[in-house]
């Protein structure tokens, strides 16, 4: 880690290239068609470079091709054949996972078994290969909104699976004798990503991109929140982060003191990096004097 030493490593490309540069590590990411799995092959084949495709392999739901962001393709495996990956994976990338908007079409029953099956698999699959190092993102939805850890599976199957999928990689992986880092994923936004309208950032981005106004939407009950100047104040919810909108929200425009906030710094860069629009059709990004008063 010469280079992180220095102080020159600022990207997250760096540091990966910086890590394995030299290793012979075989890497190996489920979920690879999806968000952070997309973008993990991304910068694994950029950091490999033209030795990626020897140390690198990519699982799906089932067998279809992949395109990296330089234009490289590659086949994903079905998650079924991760047990049998030979050469063996020395660090194991497991972003697959059913998302919350699945429990509505599915049903909980369905939801818990499918996502049940993953983990099975992939826990199968470390007890075969010991890999050294496991990362596994988790979600901020594994805590609940009075603190305390998600547990009740039908109130909440998504956070409750995350919870036990916490439990479950980092026993597994100390009892192979590796190492596994969780990162809780609350709210992001980026290349690749998939349905910004689930996320919060994702969708502020979207309407602040539209022009706004920006509508905060979440469910519980309000407390008085300021949002458009020093004496004006609007009720902003203070329930735990979900995709149902209850009546409570807040309208942001350019004299709300948001607009001039760090927050609305983020927007702009977060809408800088996001790359998933086409070039040449993405609109401006946003400004504070592009949106609506509220």
């Amino acid at each position: 880690m010469a280079a992180a030493e220095r102080g020159h490593v600022t990207r997250p490309l760096d540091l990966i290239a910086d890590a394995v540069r030299g290793t012979g590590d075989h890497v190996a990411v489920t979920g690879a068609t999806g968000w952070l799995g997309s973008v993990a092959l991304d910068l694994l084949y950029r950091a490999f470079g033209d030795d990626a495709p020897g140390h690198v392999t990519a699982y799906a739901s089932r067998r279809r091709e992949v395109v990296v962001a330089d234009g490289r393709k590659l086949d994903a495996l079905p998650l079924s054949e991760l047990g049998s990956q030979d050469p063996a994976p020395t660090t194991l990338l497991h972003f697959a996972f059913l998302t919350r908007d699945k429990v509505a079409a599915l049903g909980i029953d369905a939801y818990t078994s499918q996502n049940v099956a993953i983990t099975t698999t992939v826990l199968d699959a470390i007890a075969r290969h010991r890999p050294r190092r496991v990362v596994l993102p988790s979600s901020g939805a594994v805590t609940a909104s009075a603190g305390r850890l998600t547990s009740d599976l039908r109130a909440d199957p998504y956070g409750a699976l995350k919870h036990l999928d916490e439990l479950a990689f980092r026993t597994a992986t100390r009892d192979v004798g590796g190492v596994c880092v969780i990162p809780r994923v609350f709210s992001v936004a980026g290349s690749r990503m998939t349905k910004p309208e689930l996320y919060a950032l994702g969708s502020m981005v979207q309407m602040a991109a539209a022009g706004g106004p920006i509508e905060v939407r979440a469910q519980g009950g309000p407390c008085t929140g300021r949002t458009a100047g020093p004496t004006r104040s609007s009720h902003w919810p203070c329930g735990r982060r979900t995709r149902v909108a209850t009546s409570c929200s807040t309208r942001v425009g350019p004299s709300s003191r948001w607009a001039s906030s760090p927050r609305w710094s983020l927007m702009r860069t977060a809408w800088t990096l996001t790359s998933s629009v086409a070039p040449g059709t993405r609109p401006s990004p946003p400004s504070a004097t592009s949106a609506t008063a509220g």
